[in-house]
């Protein structure tokens, strides 16, 4: 997928902004605040309708201004070029795609696949599992078509297991709805393991002696291996009772990034986590591609933090072997980026975009 064109309004400090990106690598600099991440957050909010930065939409919206507006030609993998947009407001979200108003989030987010690579996105290695989870359900749902509906099934009968257990119901009742867990636990387990493999040989191909170690990426279900999840709920139940929640299952699933026989967060530098998030989220980008036939949007902000200029030059080389639409944001040139080929170089100062001739 491929931006054509962007238009902003009211985003941060950028009023009104007109960008013709190049289909390749789009390389936006400019001073710390001056409206680069606020670009990235644009697109992010067409596509998700919510900022990557913060959870509340007045941080977002310029002072002063009521909504903010993003509007965007997208050309897909058969070259059909479609018009779609967002209006936000304090109270109101309202999106269209191909001249049709969006009744979802989630399908305006198949409609836009991303990948955001941002300088908190180390979390994904040294934050918690819920963190992962939510990683990890993202690149499921925009891969496997059946994975919201198996995933809103299994959570639906999780808050109710809870309810009848807060309330002191009786076990015919909990059993009922550990019934419900099973059969969408069994499918979300096999769609998670699948897309895992899946992801690992991507990103074995991607690896190429850029980071020591021999890497792993490994699943956790969310209760131990090679035990029957039915009768370990049953198990559980009574101290479950007492706590008045559900601690075993795949609303508790987990990946560990291995290396050797240590997790990465433990052995590996903050540049060399970066480096391997890095990669994993291209073999995302690519697993995606192998399944759907089109490529995701990369936006990487602040691309050179934390990396030294070999580091910087390795993930740069990866990230242009992937061949799909890039955005990058940095504080200064680099000379190995100004280098390239198929490239559109932007300035920008006080939400002000400045196309830069080579």
């Amino acid at each position: 997928m491929i931006f054509d064109l962007l238009k902003i309004n009211n985003v941060r400090n950028i009023s009104d902004a007109y960008i013709e990106p190049n289909a390749f690598l789009n390389i936006v600099i400019g001073p710390n605040a001056s409206g680069k991440t606020a670009l990235l957050e644009a697109i992010h909010l067409l596509a998700r309708a919510k900022s990557f930065r913060t959870p509340r939409i007045k941080d977002v919206i310029q002072y002063n201004k009521k909504e903010l507006q993003v509007v965007a030609d997208i050309k897909n993998h058969q070259k059909a070029v479609i018009s779609t947009g967002i209006e936000k407001s304090h109270g109101s979200t309202l999106v269209r795609y191909n001249s049709m108003p969006v009744k979802t989030i989630s399908n305006q987010a198949n409609n836009i696949p991303l990948v955001l690579i941002t300088p908190d996105s180390h979390q994904l290695v040294t934050g918690s599992p819920k963190q992962r989870r939510h990683w990890l359900d993202w690149a499921m749902f925009h891969v496997e078509q059946t994975y919201l509906r198996d995933w809103k099934a299994y959570h639906k009968a999780l808050r109710n297991r809870n309810i009848v257990l807060k309330n002191g119901g009786n076990n015919q009742q909990i059993s009922s709805w550990e019934s419900c867990m099973l059969d969408s636990a069994e499918v979300l387990n096999t769609l998670r393991r699948e897309f895992i493999e899946k992801l690992s040989t991507q990103f074995s191909k991607l690896l190429v002696d850029q980071l020591p170690g021999e890497i792993r990426i490994v699943f956790d279900s969310g209760y131990p291996d090679k035990v029957d999840f039915a009768e370990y709920l049953a198990e559980h139940r009574e101290q479950d009772r007492k706590l008045g929640y559900t601690r075993f299952g795949s609303h508790k699933a987990d990946i560990r990034f291995m290396v050797d026989e240590n997790k990465i967060a433990q052995v590996y530098s903050r540049g060399q986590i970066k480096r391997f998030v890095t990669l994993i989220l291209l073999a995302q980008a690519r697993t995606f591609e192998l399944i759907n036939q089109e490529k995701p949007v990369f936006l990487i902000d602040d691309y050179g933090a934390e990396l030294d200029s070999q580091a910087r030059a390795d993930l740069l080389s990866s990230v242009v072997a992937y061949g799909g639409q890039i955005f990058i944001t940095s504080t200064e040139k680099d000379e190995s980026l100004s280098s390239l080929e198929e490239i559109s170089m932007f300035h920008v100062e006080r939400g002000n975009f400045n196309k830069v001739v080579k």
